[in-house]
């Protein structure tokens, strides 16, 4: 009986040890991935803030008319 146990505990204790040294490996990987996927999202809003921008940009480039501003304060009366 102590001869079948341990041979069930050699095996199963180089199985534990496989997993824990794999298991930084896997964290790492995943740590990159969301690494990534942060720098993904950050470049996705710091793109859509500077489309705002140029937006908002073209607005405040255009001649501004005095006129067309009394005439949309005069019909809102």
């Amino acid at each position: 009986m102590p001869e079948a146990l341990e041979t069930m505990i050699v095996p199963i204790t180089a199985m534990l040890r496989s997993l824990t040294y794999g298991e930084p490996v896997a964290s790492r990987a995943a740590d990159r991935r969301w690494a990534n996927d942060r720098i993904r999202r950050r470049k996705r809003f710091t793109d859509s803030c500077r489309d705002n921008r140029l937006a908002h940009q073209r607005r405040c480039d255009k001649p501004n008319n005095d006129s067309d501003i009394r005439q949309h304060y005069a019909s809102s009366d």
